[in-house]
């Protein structure tokens, strides 16, 4: 379960456990391979999910826990946007505009079904836009070429 599913489901203890996975996923990231302008903003991005990733574990509340998702939802949709996600999935991004009393939030997610991290079950079908930012095509060259070995 991910760290949005879990605040869209009012669960705090898995909330919790998903900050962890998501500081072991972060800490197993090898960037050593780019350069110039990728590495800088990996570093940067890299730098900032750690301290924001530190002060969600201590979290005793899910408005806590919600704060500090919204800061961590900015800096991985950067991160998205720059570098994709991977052969794996879409990633769609979500606004909630009465998120924070109104000042609004966005959010990643696998798919385009709302999931509202930041109201949970009082609201979980709130969003004003829902978009698409990264996805993964397969090479479609690849797929129908036809062979004869």
């Amino acid at each position: 379960m991910t760290l949005g599913d879990a605040l869209a489901d009012d669960n705090l203890p898995t909330a919790r456990k998903s900050i962890v996975q998501l500081k072991t996923a972060l800490s197993a990231i090898n960037a050593k391979e780019l350069s110039g302008s990728a590495q800088q903003v990996w570093n940067e991005e890299h730098s900032k999910l750690l301290k924001i990733l530190q002060g969600s574990q201590p979290a005793s509340d899910l408005n806590s826990m919600r704060e500090n998702f919204s800061l961590l939802s900015d800096e991985l949709t950067v991160l998205v946007k720059m570098f994709g996600f991977g052969e794996a999935t879409s990633v769609y991004q979500l606004h909630c505009p009465m998120a924070f009393d109104g000042r609004g939030a966005f959010w990643l997610q696998m798919d385009d079904q709302t999931k509202n991290p930041y109201f949970g079950s009082t609201m979980l079908k709130c969003a004003d836009s829902v978009e698409m930012i990264s996805s993964y095509q397969k090479d479609i060259s690849e797929e129908n070429h036809h062979r004869h070995d």
